[in-house]
């Protein structure tokens, strides 16, 4: 299953970018944080106020480059992993 996870990751690519999100844990405000990189399946984001185990499910919130406010909705994800340089969240569906 790994493998797999793996595979799908490097074919849908990644994209470097630097954007301003919000993380939600159970709701509540966790922390900012700035992306490293942004794909279809989630986000790269750098190293920030609280770092998070894999396997938990949070809400991200993405700003708008352009105006600077945030998204209208959050987006359900879950941390994949977690390193010193930033952590790994892939998108989910609610449910």
């Amino acid at each position: 299953m790994k493998g797999e996870t793996e595979r799908r990751r490097r074919r849908l690519g990644r994209v470097p970018a630097d954007m301003r999100v919000t993380v939600y844990l159970r709701g509540r405000f966790v922390g900012e944080y700035r992306t490293r990189d942004v794909n279809r399946a989630g986000l790269g984001l750098r190293a920030g106020p609280v770092m998070l185990l894999p396997g938990l499910h949070i809400d991200v919130q993405l700003y708008s480059a352009v105006a600077g406010q945030a998204m209208p909705r959050r987006i359900p994800a879950v941390v994949t992993h977690c390193r010193s340089s930033g952590m790994g969240v892939a998108f989910r569906s609610r449910g």
